[in-house]
């Protein structure tokens, strides 16, 4: 048996329900995008500011190896090697003369006028 025919209003009223229906769900999508990029930029953000303390963690810790860098070369040279001789060992150069002061003499300020 043949369906019987429907008429242009039925017709009519079921497309709409129909755009009604695709409507709804092309919105519960766009919503559901809009709070995905929503939750994710915070997650951007939140990542770029560890990223940037990262950043400056990394050039503050470079900056430690050149400096450490920098020393290691020092002691390496004759420089360093003369002045913790001095320091340590109290050596002087040959045409040097070594002044020492008497602790008992008092401050700088004390002594004969």
């Amino acid at each position: 048996m043949a369906a019987p025919p429907r008429s242009p209003m039925r017709w009519w009223q079921a497309q709409t329900h129909v755009r009604r229906v695709h409507a709804v769900i092309l919105g519960v999508a766009v919503l559901g995008f809009v709070a995905w990029i929503i939750v994710n930029s915070a997650r951007v953000t939140a990542l770029k500011q560890e990223l940037e303390v990262s950043r400056e963690t990394l050039r503050q810790a470079l900056t430690l190896v050149d400096e450490k860098t920098r020393q290691l070369q020092f002691t390496q040279t004759d420089e360093y090697i003369r002045q913790q001789a001095r320091e340590r060992f109290g050596y002087i150069l040959p045409d040097e003369t070594r002044f020492v002061r008497d602790p008992s003499a008092g401050s700088a300020g004390e002594g004969p006028p």
